[in-house]
């Protein structure tokens, strides 16, 4: 199956006909003669190109930021998820958990452990429940909680090498700059 893709006189896109038959040919279509017609050897040449009169196809810088922040998100997921657990629950309990460390950030560890159930449960629910099967304070758990949260700074690093190359690609004044900024090194200590 070819790709076709039909331009207005203007250079604009006017749209994209897979079929092994030339567009013009194509006895459901209305053709207007003012269209012009290429044959795209490769989908990706429409992710980051646009037409010219008079230069042919050229690269867009729109499309091509566009495409690279989008790879840029899309690996800081993949890599960001080597270190987090999978799964929509398990991220908004460990977001939970990141709620009840802050809210426990700055009272002492004896006023902690000094809370009634009631109190525990609605301010500490994730933790006041670990303490009360493990038998450990809530102190404690909270504490592990906020090592576990803090302890390898990886996901941290991965979030700030992608915030940076994604200025850097928004930034760029030409394709190869573009590409060159989104090329990260993901490497984590």
């Amino acid at each position: 199956m070819k790709q076709w893709v039909i331009l207005l006189r203007t250079g604009e896109i006017q749209a994209q006909v897979f079929s092994d038959v030339h567009p013009a040919m194509n006895a459901t279509r209305t053709w207007d003669a003012t269209w012009t017609t290429y044959e795209v050897p490769r989908f990706g040449d429409l992710a980051r190109e646009k037409y010219v009169p008079a230069s042919g196809w050229v690269p867009d810088m729109a499309l091509v930021k566009a495409r690279l922040l989008a790879q840029i998100d899309d690996e800081r997921e993949t890599r960001q998820m080597t270190f987090l657990t999978n799964g929509g629950a398990k991220k908004w309990v460990y977001s939970r958990k990141g709620i009840e460390v802050d809210r426990s950030a700055g009272i002492l560890a004896t006023v902690l452990d000094a809370l009634s159930l009631t109190d525990r449960k609605a301010k500490y629910p994730y933790a006041a429940r670990e303490a009360a099967l493990t038998g450990e304070k809530l102190s404690v758990v909270l504490k592990r909680f906020a090592d576990g949260i803090t302890s390898s700074g990886d996901v941290e690093d991965i979030e700030a090498k992608a915030q940076i190359a994604k200025r850097a690609v928004k930034s760029a004044a030409t394709e190869t700059d573009a590409l060159k900024a989104a090329a990260v090194s993901w490497k984590t200590s």
